[in-house]
């Protein structure tokens, strides 16, 4: 075989690697068109799975926000065997009854916000007395978890949650812990609520669980702050942390806790009740929503 034509055969063998070596490298990438067909799938897959785990996670806090109020509400049941029966009553009791010092101000049970967390000189806190029947000291600036609804996102007014303003995310049922007496509108939207606060208030001062006559599973005892703002006839702020308009974690005073939904102006539903007097409930239930 002459030069020439090994020069050839060569050069057509070595053509022939080339294209094989090019072959291998090419398919072992991505196109473009491949790779965005891989990121759209990927878009795709988090588009449906992200609002699943949204709910998932929102489920998650209302769940560890009702085994709060589920240990509050027997905590509560210790503290009113070793009070002579008797129910928490005085100044903001409905906020200030536990958890740890905020720093909404001393009018709160916290401090000035500008000392928190340190103990201001000219108001002491307020002592927490549900704090002791959950292994707390009366007076505390940090943990209190007991206290807080992971939910919990305040509100307009108060914020940014109300464990940080007030040191505590829930609200007691005011017809058994809160003041003496209960505030009684003079407007004509109370015309038939009035009577009903008026005889609530003369049973209400010094409290006992001895006076309470309504069913403890259906009594409502505490739940999220926003609770309070539904039943309240003439007040339209509205405080809902669980993406379920009027819907609340609630606990009663049998000890139970449950999601339920508190009817606007309703003392009275299927679900529960406010009045803690059996023979008040059809005079509370008769006035409409």
């Amino acid at each position: 075989m002459n030069t020439r034509i090994r020069k050839r055969v060569a050069d057509t063998l070595l053509r022939k690697s080339s294209n094989c070596r090019r072959t291998r490298h090419t398919g072992a990438g991505f196109t473009l068109v491949e790779l965005l067909v891989v990121v759209s799938v990927i878009a795709l897959l988090i588009a449906i799975l992200l609002p699943s785990l949204k709910k998932a996670r929102a489920q998650a806090k209302s769940v560890k926000c009702r085994t709060n109020l589920r240990q509050i509400s027997l905590a509560w049941q210790d503290y009113v065997v070793d009070h002579d029966g008797r129910f928490l009553q005085g100044f903001n009791s409905n906020i200030n009854f536990g958890g740890r010092q905020g720093n909404g101000g001393a009018y709160y049970g916290g401090t000035d916000p500008q000392e928190w967390p340190k103990p201001s000189v000219c108001h002491s806190p307020v002592p927490k007395p549900l704090n002791p029947y959950l292994g707390l000291p009366e007076t505390t600036w940090n943990g209190a978890e007991e206290f807080h609804c992971p939910a919990d996102r305040g509100s307009a007014r108060r914020g940014p949650t109300f464990f940080s303003f007030y040191g505590n995310s829930y609200v007691t049922n005011p017809m058994l812990i809160d003041q003496e007496q209960i505030y009684v509108p003079s407007s004509p939207d109370y015309e038939c609520r009035a009577p009903l606060l008026e005889a609530v208030n003369e049973r209400l001062a010094g409290i006992s669980i001895s006076k309470v006559t309504s069913n403890p599973a259906k009594l409502l005892l505490l739940g999220d702050s926003g609770w309070a703002m539904e039943y309240l006839y003439n007040i339209r702020e509205r405080i809902e942390w669980h993406d379920k308009p009027f819907w609340h974690n609630v606990a009663f005073l049998d000890g139970h806790a449950e999601f339920v939904k508190v009817a606007k102006g309703r003392y009275v539903t299927e679900s529960y009740t406010i009045v803690p007097f059996q023979d008040l409930l059809a005079e509370a239930a008769s006035c409409p929503p």
